[in-house]
């Protein structure tokens, strides 16, 4: 389909709108291709650069080259992060060319959410001198909500990166989100990722800060609870009550019961959630393995397996029976197999 455009493209050429056709078609197809066909999305992204060089006077090349570096950016990764930093490089210069064009540093900021997450651990420094740079490019264009939606994203992938290692610069980041969101009341994806960021360091604090996530939790559940037509607010309190689980010790026994009720409850109103309400159990598997209480692990089990009987066409349920009989099965070890997780943003340009 790609090559009759391009054909069709190139039989009209003083048809501009069939290049951006084509152009924007490219983009789109390197995000398809992503890693698995790096160096094919690298030619058409090269493609892209020789239709926006020869027609420097039509905007709409200039935003397909940027939604395609975008796209090369993510397929990049961690794997080819020096492609991915040359190419950032690129897009930055082509929004600073171009000041008049408000889509071109939408483009750069989706290139700097992606380029944070292949940073990683690894790249820690880098990631938050471009976070730096992305709350820049936010605050000097206030009239421009997606940069705001996008400083928000590029905070939640710091955060995931900061870790245990990096608490501070993680608890000053959320308290941006926060600021952000209450700053924006109509912005909704503020919000969502304020509660991303709450998951995530709930999930850095671990055993060791519980106090601290207990607090956060809490301020998660009442942002879920003020917003309640927002579903995707309920979704990330369920993921913190799963990530919260896992910090509690035997002493918190009660605790993280309560939080698995909370997990029932939630599913009941929100039936997505179930598969939260699953890995809530299958840590309370691990948590009573760790302890040494097999009997109550395996009540867990059972409570899990009903779970996924009940509700048989959720593949998911079915999944996560599979991960709990294996945590039960490993229980004597008293291993840790539990580990937090932690929720990245990535950006893709389709249009």
């Amino acid at each position: 389909m790609y090559a009759t455009l391009v054909s069709l493209a190139t039989a009209h050429s003083g048809e501009p709108s069939l290049r951006e056709l084509q152009a924007k078609g490219a983009a789109n197809l390197i995000h398809v291709y992503d890693k698995e066909r790096l160096k094919e999305a690298e030619e058409l992204y090269a493609t892209l650069v020789s239709l926006a060089t020869a027609h420097s006077c039509e905007p709409s090349l200039w935003e397909a080259q940027a939604g395609g570096a975008v796209n090369l950016i993510h397929a990049y990764g961690k794997e080819e992060l020096k492609a991915a930093v040359k190419l950032y490089a690129t897009l930055a210069s082509l929004a600073t060319a171009h000041p008049g064009e408000s889509s071109l540093r939408e483009a750069q900021a989706e290139g700097a959410v992606n380029l944070i997450k292949a940073y990683g651990k690894e790249g820690l420094k880098d990631a938050v001198e471009l976070y730096a740079t992305l709350a820049s490019l936010a605050t000097a264009h206030p009239g421009e909500p997606s940069l705001r939606e996008l400083q928000a994203k590029g905070a939640v992938n710091l955060i995931a990166e900061c870790g245990k290692e990096g608490l501070k610069d993680a608890e000053e980041l959320y308290a941006t989100l926060a600021s952000l969101a209450t700053a924006h009341p109509g912005e909704p994806s503020l919000r969502e990722s304020q509660a991303m960021g709450a998951v995530n360091l709930i999930g850095a604090y671990g055993k060791e800060g519980l106090p601290q996530a207990l607090k956060l939790y809490a301020t998660l559940k009442s942002l879920a609870d003020a917003h309640s037509v927002e579903p995707s607010l309920r979704e990330w309190q369920a993921r913190g009550a799963v990530n919260l689980i896992i910090a509690y010790d035997k002493e918190g026994l009660k605790e993280a019961v309560k939080l698995y009720a909370t997990l029932e409850f939630l599913a009941k109103l929100q039936p997505s959630l179930r598969k939260w309400q699953a890995q809530g159990a299958v840590n309370l598997i691990v948590f009573h393995g760790q302890n040494g209480n097999l009997s109550q692990a395996k009540v867990w089990r059972d409570t899990l397996a009903k779970l996924a009987s009940d509700h048989p066409d959720e593949l998911t349920l079915w999944q996560l029976l599979e991960m709990g009989e294996s945590r039960f099965t490993r229980a004597l070890a008293a291993r840790s197999w539990n580990t937090p997780y932690g929720y990245s943003w990535t950006q893709g340009y389709g249009r």
